[in-house]
């Protein structure tokens, strides 16, 4: 049976894959990161970030909201897609952005004023941030005003914060970077280099497409483990991607005659062969980054309770374990409140992640629902009625009924995104959820 057969019998209007990769398939994987290093950023554990990368519309939506809850807290934050003219576009286009619309002034003038402003906002408390471009070189005359930006202080401290897109034309400026004496302390890089789709976005990518063309549900199309091994293959490159699908889709389809279509790992290993693709991943789910240690992860347990009673333990002993009603899973709990494959628990360079498996109620840590999460030592999570804490071995024992709860300015990655544009954080562009606001 040919594969247009049998997309057709399943209900699906066209070929799943191929065209321009929709901005919804983008999920939390790149937040994640993301998020990690803008919370340092905001810390003023670091005064800039690179996030380097191609510049996928998808992911500069989702950094460029985040940037926007910055102003939430009052902080200030000026997004430039690309470079103006000269330096006085420049100035007034960073009043515009935090606030301040002044429709011409003279160079020195508009210095002046953006030098009192952002002494008087530092006064208060708040930061400005300024997102650049670090695929396109500055003019001359917008290079100086942004070592001036780098160099502005209030009480000893930075007032000007930093976040480059894209992939570097050139060396970064050394007074973004900490290396001149005269910046040297306080200062410092972050850089983040984005792959192309993580493993997670590559899952939410072929489930996305195949919704699209028409499947109720993908996930029994092909589960989550061959969507990472699809990307693990294809390097996160959305292209190879879609050619790899298409085959993997074709050979399930001939392997099967009654109709129905599954794709087995054979059939994406079978594909891979044909299109000369080799694993390039270190693993399937492991999202290792160039900015990551090389040391072993921390060996850790679940330590589940009820009320202040601690009930039992698991250690986390091998580097995947699922947990979920299912007898097959690693880490079987009997409850109704808990679907058959809840959640998996990954181990990385990084450390301890969670990530759900689609569950219909969800997996919650520290009172949030999480797509997935880079578990902490005493993070809470909170499956059906059950309450379990993640206890790393270097770090100190909590007890059941301690601090829970993660910190307030933790950026929530379970996103919805949507067709709008960047400059719109309504219900049609990138949505950032926190469990206060359902």
């Amino acid at each position: 049976m040919s594969l247009a057969d049998v997309l057709a019998r399943l209900g699906l209007t066209r070929l799943p894959f191929g065209g321009p990769p929709p901005p919804a398939a983008l999920t939390g994987g790149y937040a994640t990161r993301v998020s990690e290093c803008l919370r340092e950023l905001k810390a003023g554990q670091v005064s800039t970030v690179l996030i380097s990368g191609g510049r996928d519309a998808g992911h500069l939506r989702i950094l460029a909201v985040l940037l926007e809850r910055f102003g939430r807290d009052g902080d200030m934050a000026a997004w430039f897609d690309e470079y103006p003219s000269d330096g006085p576009a420049f100035l007034q286009a960073l009043l515009a952005g935090w606030g301040l619309e002044i429709e011409e002034g003279m160079r020195d003038d508009l210095k002046a004023l953006l030098e009192l402003f952002i002494g008087h906002q530092s006064a208060k408390g708040h930061v400005a941030y300024v997102a650049l471009p670090a695929d396109q070189r500055p003019p001359e005359d917008i290079a100086e005003l942004i070592e001036w930006l780098a160099g502005l202080r209030f009480e000893g401290r930075y007032t000007v914060r930093f976040v480059l897109f894209g992939e570097p034309a050139s060396p970064l400026p050394d007074c973004l970077k900490g290396a001149t004496p005269e910046v040297a302390t306080g200062r410092g890089l972050l850089h983040h280099r984005v792959p192309g789709l993580l493993p997670s976005e590559s899952e939410h990518y072929v489930h996305t497409r195949l919704k699209m063309a028409g499947a109720r549900h993908p996930g029994e199309l092909i589960g989550m483990e061959l969507c990472r091994l699809v990307g693990a293959y294809a390097d996160g490159e959305v292209a190879v991607i879609d050619r790899l699908m298409l085959g993997a889709l074709d050979m399930a389809a001939a392997d099967d005659q009654t109709g129905s279509l599954v794709v087995r790992q054979r059939h994406v290993e079978a594909a891979a062969e044909r299109l000369g693709l080799e694993l390039r991943s270190e693993t399937v789910t492991a999202e290792a980054t160039a900015t990551e240690s090389a040391a072993e992860p921390e060996q850790a347990r679940l330590v589940f309770s009820a009320g202040a009673e601690v009930t039992h333990q698991v250690e986390l002993l091998q580097p995947r374990m699922v947990m979920g009603r299912d007898g097959d899973c690693d880490i079987p709990l009997d409850s109704r409140f808990i679907s058959r494959f809840q959640c998996l628990f990954m181990q990385t360079r990084r450390g301890w992640y969670v990530l759900d498996l689609g569950s219909t109620n969800g997996t919650f840590v520290n009172a949030r629902r999480i797509r997935e999460h880079l578990l902490r030592h005493g993070d809470v999570i909170s499956i059906g009625r059950h309450r379990i804490r993640f206890v790393a071995d270097d770090g100190e024992d909590v007890q059941a009924g301690e601090g829970d709860g993660a910190p307030g300015d933790y950026l929530s990655t379970e996103l919805l995104v949507a067709r709008g544009g960047r400059t719109d954080p309504g219900e049609e562009s990138t949505v950032i959820r926190q469990r206060s606001e359902r």
